[in-house]
């Protein structure tokens, strides 16, 4: 175990593939693929290998269902939040919010998490579009707060709504007010 978990991180930060490397985690650790990938993703996390990452929860998303699958995209989600892709983030947090709700399996910490990663999802891409008015964080934003109001019995509902609401105040804003950072406007100006 204790080799397994050093070769993990060493490979890993060597960004070695999951083809070479979990043969031989199995072999040492004496466990499952699923135990050797839970291993590697750490590690890859743990090196910043968030594209190597990726692989192995997508590898397990194949494996798993119900909430042990829900509790993956939950991690795909996070990937695809630190390789800056708002959408995939969101998609795949929604998705984990689902099936975390129909399996009945589902500790109420995981789905306590997921929650609140949706809702941060929602602030925090609000936050960057108020600043930058890119479009891809908009729609992410507009997309998690719409889920968010599917959530049974939240108490921060009433709040979130009310920034669902501020967001298309600043969509509105952000049509009628384009400013010098607007493409068209940076366009023309390196032309002139």
């Amino acid at each position: 175990p204790a080799i397994a978990r050093d070769l993990a991180l060493m490979t890993s930060r060597a960004g070695v593939g999951l083809a070479e490397v979990v043969p031989l985690l199995i072999q040492l650790g004496k466990g499952t693929e699923a135990q050797a990938l839970g291993k590697l993703a750490t590690a890859y996390l743990a090196s910043g290998h968030y594209g190597l990452r990726r692989e192995v929860y997508a590898a397990l998303a194949k494996q798993t269902q119900g909430a042990a699958r829900a509790e993956v995209l939950y991690y795909l989600s996070d990937v695809a939040y630190r390789l800056g892709e708002p959408g995939e983030a969101v998609d795949k947090i929604i998705e984990a919010h689902k099936l975390a709700m129909a399996a009945a399996d589902t500790p109420a910490a995981n789905r306590e998490a997921i929650v609140e990663r949706l809702q941060q999802y929602a602030r925090v891409y609000h936050s960057v579009y108020r600043t930058s008015f890119d479009e891809r964080y908009h729609d992410a934003a507009q997309q998690a707060y719409a889920a968010y109001q599917d959530v049974p019995d939240t108490k921060g509902a009433a709040a979130m709504s009310q920034e669902a609401q501020q967001l298309a105040a600043a969509k509105a804003r952000a049509e009628g007010a384009k400013g010098q950072h607007d493409p068209e406007e940076l366009h023309r100006r390196l032309l002139a």
